[in-house]
């Protein structure tokens, strides 16, 4: 494993799994500047295209095999969690966070496919105090939840 400016260039492995290559941007525009450009190996690749004046990934390509280069989009919110994703047949998955950043919700405009505040009595969190899931309900198809679960909350002192 070599490194650039303290980051990591190369990856190998010790069984058949190929060498990962990273590179990252030395010149251009200062968001970009030191922040990973692309992850390679044989068999796949991922291009970081653009970046926004905070440094956050906002468009990324993504290609397999050799194959169509698919492009995702990314937004943030003011927490610098992700917002949402933008897929490469522009369905838009929505990300919602509790007041500490914490996922609560993965949404498109049609169809719920987490959500941890649906079996949550008002008032009752999803998450513990130390950031633990409590409970989250999986939804295949927006009238069928696949199932509920439920973590038992762990007394302090175990």
């Amino acid at each position: 494993m070599s490194r650039h400016l303290h980051r990591i260039q190369t990856k190998t492995y010790s069984d058949d799994t190929p060498p990962v290559t990273y590179s990252y941007y030395l010149a251009g525009s200062a968001p970009k500047i030191g922040r990973p450009e692309s992850v390679v190996s044989a068999v796949a690749s991922t291009l970081y295209n653009d970046y926004d004046t905070l440094g956050r990934i906002t468009t990324s390509s993504h290609t397999i095999a050799g194959d169509v280069t698919r492009i995702f989009g990314y937004t943030y919110g003011l927490n610098d969690s992700v917002q949402s994703v933008t897929n490469p047949s522009d369905r838009i998955i929505n990300y919602d966070v509790d007041d500490a950043g914490r996922i609560i919700k993965v949404r498109s405009d049609v169809k719920t496919y987490v959500d941890l505040t649906a079996t949550s009595l008002p008032g009752t969190p999803s998450y513990t105090p130390d950031g633990r899931i409590v409970r989250m309900k999986l939804v295949v198809d927006a009238n069928k939840p696949v199932s509920g679960i439920r973590v038992p909350l762990i007394p302090a002192d175990q």
